[in-house]
């Protein structure tokens, strides 16, 4: 029973896995084909840009869905009907896609700071 119990286990989390993997996938996917990294930190995401990187990768995901992987996600997610299956790859998108959008964005204002303290006078003038 124990043994059973600790397989069920890994098999969850190996599921798990594997939508995590999809998921980041389809993020690196859209964030290359409609928002390129910039040097100058103009690559914020903004609302209308979140809106749409959910919807897509959340396609993207069901899209990629095959009938093994179905199988192999059922196991973690009891995906029996297209309604769930969009569910459920909505419910993990938004917030792995909430993550991505708060650190990118993160980085993209530190970046603005850092180009702005860069060219402060007293910056450059202590610089030599």
């Amino acid at each position: 029973m124990l043994l059973q119990n600790m397989r069920l286990h890994q098999d969850i989390e190996r599921s798990q896995k594997l939508m995590n993997s999809m998921i980041e996938y389809s993020i690196a996917r859209w964030v290359l084909s409609f928002n390129p990294p910039k040097d100058d930190g103009t690559d914020y995401i903004n609302d209308k840009k979140r809106l749409q990187m959910t919807a897509w990768v959340t396609e993207d995901v069901i899209r990629s869905i095959n009938p093994t992987i179905l199988v192999q996600l059922d196991v973690a997610y009891k995906v029996t009907t297209p309604e769930i299956i969009f569910s459920t790859v909505k419910d993990q998108v938004v917030p792995a896609v909430a993550k991505y959008i708060l650190e990118n964005n993160l980085k993209a204002r530190s970046d603005i700071d850092e180009s702005r303290s860069n060219t402060n006078p007293a910056n450059i003038i202590t610089s030599f």
